[in-house]
């Protein structure tokens, strides 16, 4: 067993994909929820999410008015565009871009 990939292996070998989900999803809530560490990530989240829908907009022919982050990790992103389709892209492009 190679030492760097052992996670990879004991993973891979032990535990069934929706076990490996939950551990992931536990450990990236502790990550995020660690004091001021977590704090940063919760900030750079909001940050890549609303920069989500922003570049969604760009892309949709639509305008970015404004994006506003909060002390408190949340933000906004003031957008508009023309159609209903491009409405709806941008009303959920932030969720996929902030977990890239």
């Amino acid at each position: 067993m190679d030492f760097l990939n052992w996670p990879t292996t004991f993973l891979n070998n032990y535990l069934s994909p929706l076990w490996q989900i939950i551990i992931i999803w536990i450990l990236m809530i502790a990550l995020l929820r660690a004091g001021k560490f977590g704090s940063i990530f919760r900030v750079y989240n909001t940050l890549f999410h609303e920069l989500g829908h922003g570049l969604m907009s760009l892309v949709t022919s639509g305008s970015v008015h404004k994006i506003e982050l909060f002390s408190n990790a949340g933000g906004v992103a003031i957008t508009s565009n023309k159609t209903w389709i491009s409405k709806f892209l941008v009303s959920i492009a932030g969720y996929p871009f902030s977990s890239v």
